[in-house]
């Protein structure tokens, strides 16, 4: 039960800072873009 629970909790996490990633890939993207601009 435990070892489930914290496989859900762990996927969770994962999924989370996944999408900081993707969200810091951008921002710094986005930066670049408007500094060549």
């Amino acid at each position: 039960m435990f070892i489930a629970l914290s496989k859900t909790h762990a996927k969770k996490h994962h999924q989370m800072f996944v999408q900081k990633y993707i969200y810091d890939q951008l921002i710094s993207s986005l930066r670049e873009r408007c500094l060549t601009l």
